[in-house]
């Protein structure tokens, strides 16, 4: 067993000068006397303890704080940056942020580059990629390369679903228009940012709203000729004009139209004057606004109304089929077919030519999802139809819902729950009291309080009797039986079996449990490579794993052997002082 080649005996002596070996290719930070140094894989002192914080390294070095101050070190203890900074904050794997008399900056990994120097009042989050930061009463962007993608002039920013957001600019030459901007809105303007924090769309627009699923931005300018007193019910409404944004940030379109577009099928229903038409994925207007109600596109076709008469149209406004009579509703085309509604309010099918091929008898009907439909009777009853109303399941069931992959989550009268497929049959029986298909393979089912798995055969992965509900990660999921717990595979089969109070998922092979208080290690076959003994265990990092016994901290490898002996207040993972991640 390799150990410290130093005492506790000899510490005084380390303090003041290094053991003067070769040292190792790893680091760790380690605390002891209440300073921090870093060890090498050997157990040696690389850094002598000195310092009050030590981070750990990256891009060949590593943040330390001495004498109140934070500085730069890289791996054999040397300063790259004398310590002179007030704090330092993590960021970016390229740069953290530095502050300085309160003011914050950024500085680069590894050299010591100031990158942006200390100049700011605050710096927020905003991505994994980008940091807001804020000067006076404005807000700007940096990368997490330390770059100043944009300078402060905002003063908000909305959250960033898609691939674009949504930044806003006032008017704060003075307390009175700050004021008059946030109380009327008249003189906040709205732009685009990309993920990389560059502007794709100046701040010129009233609002901008996304529709970030699709793909596309609707920025809105408000009509001046309108009032904010414009209400429906009590509800006030922006009365104005939208346009269309890529996003690339191309404005396909300038606001024209009097509603936000809705697009399907590679064409926006538009409005324009009180009536609707079509643009195409350019924005361009293709089909010209003439209808007093329309949808948007699917399965190259549309059903549009004007003046009580529904038509199907095509994406070149051509009309496949008028007259299509009384109760026809304004849905959209999936699977051939389309919903229509009766003047008594039931539901049924209509053809792309316009016949109803299902007549509306159903109390409910859903649209079509892979070739069948979910429709409720008068009675109450769910079942699935086929897209020429044949009954592929006769009406059952209080409900059923399309968890997606072709399968439906069944309720029965008596609120049993199951799962049957898009053709009728059984995967899960009616018996449980929920069932979720929360992943691709697997439906999961719950009864008194306990969780079991079937795949999406119907074949059972484990029976009903886990109180933690199972989920697979990497080919094994954790189960609890009774009060222990274990791993199983994607058959069932136990890798680990159920007898520790704690258990994790694997991580390089190993995976850390707990029995009667304390920690030990197992690899993926399931053979125990480290007695639960411990009162902490990390994961393997290197090659190595922290633990603590005793109160002291130390080293063990894969095989149980201590080969760092538990002589420290605290202990880091060891790393690779030129690694690239935190």
């Amino acid at each position: 067993m390799h150990m410290r080649c130093v005492s506790l005996f000899l510490l005084s002596v380390v303090l003041l000068c290094s053991c003067g070996h070769d040292a190792g290719k790893y680091r760790a930070t380690v605390r002891i006397h209440e300073k921090y140094g870093y060890i090498d894989e050997t157990g040696e002192f690389v850094v002598d303890p000195q310092f009050d914080v030590a981070w750990v390294f990256i891009h060949g070095s590593a943040v330390v704080k001495k004498d109140g101050k934070y500085g730069l070190i890289d791996k054999m203890g040397d300063w790259i940056i004398e310590p002179t900074y007030d704090s330092v904050r993590p960021f970016s794997i390229n740069c953290f942020i530095i502050i300085q008399d309160s003011a914050f900056g950024f500085m680069e990994h590894g050299t010591g580059k100031i990158l942006v120097a200390p100049q700011y009042e605050q710096v927020y989050n905003y991505t994994d990629d980008l940091c807001v930061v804020q000067k006076g009463r404005a807000l700007g962007i940096v990368n997490s390369n330390g770059v100043v993608t944009c300078t402060p002039q905002l003063q908000d920013l909305k959250e960033m679903f898609g691939p674009l957001a949504t930044v806003v600019q006032s008017d704060t030459s003075d307390e009175m228009s700050m004021l008059i901007s946030i109380i009327d809105g008249g003189a906040v303007k709205a732009g685009l940012i990309n993920r990389k924090g560059e502007f794709v769309v100046p701040c010129k627009y009233n609002d901008i709203f996304d529709d970030a699923t699709n793909g596309f931005y609707y920025p809105f300018i408000r009509d001046e000729r309108f009032t904010n007193d414009s209400v429906i019910g009590e509800i006030p409404v922006l009365v104005g004009k939208y346009g269309i944004v890529d996003t690339a940030g191309n404005i396909l379109s300038e606001p024209l139209f009097d509603e936000l577009p809705v697009y399907g099928d590679e064409m926006f229903r538009v409005s324009m004057n009180g009536k609707y038409g079509y643009a195409d994925k350019q924005g361009k207007v293709v089909i010209p606004p003439k209808w007093d109600f329309a949808v948007s596109f699917s399965e190259g076709k549309a059903i549009v109304s004007d003046a009580g008469n529904s038509s199907i149209i095509d994406k070149t406004g051509k009309v496949l089929a008028d007259n299509l009579g009384a109760g026809t509703g304004m849905y959209r085309f999936i699977d051939g077919r389309v919903r229509c509604r009766s003047n008594d309010g039931l539901y049924g099918f209509m053809d792309a030519n316009g016949k109803r091929i299902i007549p509306p008898i159903f109390e409910e009907a859903d649209d079509f999802t892979e070739g069948v439909a979910v429709v409720t009777n008068k009675e109450g009853q769910s079942g699935l139809i086929d897209t020429m109303g044949n009954f592929v399941v006769q009406p059952q069931y209080e409900f059923l819902f399309y968890l997606g992959d072709g399968l439906f989550k069944a309720k029965d009268r008596g609120g049993k729950t199951g799962v049957i497929n898009s053709a009728g049959k059984e995967i899960v029986a009616v018996e449980y009291e929920d069932a979720f298909h929360l992943q691709k393979n697997y439906i999961m089912v719950e009864q008194n309080q306990l969780s079991g798995c079937f795949d999406v055969t119907g074949k059972m992965v484990y029976p009903v009797n886990s109180s933690l509900q199972l989920f697979f990660v990497n080919g094994v999921s954790i189960v609890y039986s009774e009060t222990k717990c274990g791993l199983i595979d994607t058959s069932g089969k136990f890798i680990i079996p159920a007898e520790y109070d704690s258990i994790g998922y694997f991580d390089r092979g190993y995976t850390i449990m707990s029995k009667n208080g304390v920690y030990g290690a197992v690899d993926s076959t399931g053979k125990i490579v480290i007695e639960a003994k411990y009162t902490t265990l990390q994961s393997f990092v290197n090659g190595l794993a922290v633990f603590r016994y005793k109160g002291k901290y130390g080293y063990v490898n894969a095989k149980g052997e201590e080969v760092i002996a538990a002589d420290f207040d605290e202990a880091g993972v060891m790393v690779d002082p030129e690694n690239q991640v935190f």
